[in-house]
């Protein structure tokens, strides 16, 4: 009697064959999770090289001086990179625009790709990580400022026109600027210049602090009525020789308590000496040259004494001296093009 065997075939090899393939599988998997997460890594480097270059070379032009582009393109970039090395293929300036525009690549030990580690079973060796980004400075939309308004005109006259404002034309000269009104042949004297009657330029807010968000067409605030400072004011709150940041109004309506002021922006002015209330010697600081006998909120040339010594006070004027200059304020909302510079500025990513 023969015993019956089974005739199936020797399936070892098969399995061999299933292996090998899930290997490969695996293989291509582990490049796709390793090497395309260390792309992504190098990516996000680079913007953020990018992203910091473009603010930083936007932030210096806003100050008035657009540096070296490239060189702090690099600095940044090299800065955000965890092998401190990238490139910069680019690092531009658009004047016009108000633009900085930089581009990054790969940069490293292993030239310029970032190295494949399982991809190269698939014949990859690598690859070039790029990233770009355009930063736009213009005039802050909003700010911390004092409650004390200067007038269009009085910045025309010290500076120019902020709708056509050069980029190095802040700094400005010394200026004395007159709170006062009822004078019709000095300059300044109209709708934007002449301080309302009943007011001295100052706003009604709390504090010795105005936060206004301004936009294209400006903004009306309450005038706080007569010569004395604001509410909530002290001489402390206008040190000399440290940037403040002014209202700056283009119109101005009503008398007394129902005047307003129309603010288009604010400007950035370096105080040298001030006369904020007159026949007071606690509001005067640095003896200030003010012009004497009334007149409307002037701008003028002026000698004025730093620090005190010499000079007079005029009769009962108010008047603050010093010069316009560039000020940069990161937190702010970027204004469009349309509205005007008056030098206070800030920056923002626009792709």
């Amino acid at each position: 009697m023969r015993r019956l065997t089974a005739g199936g075939r020797d399936e070892r090899g098969v399995v061999t064959v299933i292996v090998a393939l899930l290997l490969v599988v695996l293989l291509g998997m582990g490049a796709y999770v390793i090497d395309i997460g260390a792309l992504y890594q190098e990516r996000r480097e680079l913007q953020n090289g990018a992203d910091a270059g473009a603010l930083a070379i936007a932030q210096e032009c806003a100050e008035g001086d657009c540096g070296v582009p490239g060189a702090t393109a690099t600095q940044y970039a090299d800065a955000n990179a965890e092998d401190g090395a990238s490139a910069v293929d680019a690092a531009t300036v658009d004047l016009a625009a108000r633009t900085a525009t930089v581009d990054t690549s790969t940069e490293g030990s292993g030239g310029a790709q970032v190295p494949f580690r399982f991809a190269q079973v698939f014949g990859r060796s690598g690859q070039t990580v790029h990233a770009s980004a355009t930063a736009q400075w213009g005039p802050a939309l909003n700010a911390a400022a004092v409650p004390l308004t200067f007038s269009l005109c009085e910045f025309e006259a010290a500076v120019g026109d902020p709708f056509d404002l050069p980029i190095d034309a802040l700094p400005s000269g010394e200026v004395t600027i007159t709170f006062h009104d009822g004078n019709s042949t000095e300059p300044c004297n109209g709708p934007a210049g002449l301080d309302v009657p009943g007011g001295f330029g100052w706003l009604d807010e709390s504090g010795c602090l105005a936060e206004i968000s301004v936009d294209e067409g400006g903004v009306w605030v309450d005038s706080n009525t007569g010569v004395a400072p604001a509410k909530g004011c002290s001489p402390s709150d206008f040190p000399i020789g440290t940037p403040l940041l002014f209202p700056i109004f283009d119109d101005a309506t009503g008398t007394g308590a129902n005047a307003a002021f129309r603010v288009v922006g604010y400007a950035a002015f370096e105080i040298t000496a001030f006369k904020l209330a007159p026949g007071g010697a606690t509001w005067t600081v640095g003896l200030p040259v003010c012009a004497p006998g009334g007149g409307g909120a002037t701008t003028t040339t002026t000698t004025a004494p730093k620090g005190g010594g010499g000079g007079s006070n005029g009769s009962d004027e108010v008047c603050i001296t010093g010069r316009f200059v560039d000020f940069f304020e990161p937190d702010a909302e970027l204004g469009g093009p349309s509205l005007p510079n008056f030098g206070v500025q800030t920056a923002a990513l626009i792709k």
